[in-house]
C-alpha cells in the first residue's frame, strides 16, 4: 500500500510539472535574439511557436497563405505546412514578424500572428 501512495504522489508532482512549465515562452527572431515580447499562453506549449520568414506568407483575398518547408519551423520536421489563414483569425506580432504555433508537424494551428502591414 506504502509503495502504491508513493507511486501515485510520484505520478502526480511529474504531472504537475509538466502542466505548471507548459506556457508561453519568449519569442525570439529566426536567428534566436529575443524580440521582448512572449507569445500568448493560450497558443504556445513551449516549442510550437516561431518566427517564420515573410517570404513564407502571402496576402490573398481569401487570407494569409502561409507556405513553409520541412525545417522552417521547430514543429516541421518531416513534413511542410501549407494554409490560407482568414482575415481576422490572426494575430497582431508586435514587432512585425510574422509568426505561427503549429502542433507536431503542423497537424494543429494554434495561432497565427501577422506582420507586414498588420502590426
Amino acid at each position: 500500500m506504502n509503495r502504491s501512495l508513493t507511486f501515485a504522489a510520484s505520478y502526480a508532482f511529474i504531472l504537475w510539472m509538466i502542466v505548471s512549465t507548459a506556457g508561453a515562452h519568449e519569442a525570439t527572431s529566426t536567428a534566436g535574439q529575443p524580440l521582448g515580447w512572449a507569445w500568448a499562453p493560450e497558443c504556445c506549449g513551449g516549442t510550437d511557436c516561431a518566427i517564420i520568414p515573410s517570404s513564407a506568407v502571402v496576402e490573398g483575398p481569401d487570407g494569409y497563405r502561409v507556405t513553409l518547408k520541412a525545417g522552417e519551423h521547430p514543429m516541421l520536421s518531416t513534413k511542410g505546412y501549407s494554409a490560407v489563414i482568414p482575415y481576422g483569425s490572426e494575430r497582431t506580432s508586435p514587432t512585425g514578424e510574422y509568426g505561427i504555433c503549429l502542433g507536431v508537424e503542423g497537424a494543429h494551428r494554434f495561432c497565427f500572428y501577422a506582420g507586414g502591414k498588420g502590426y
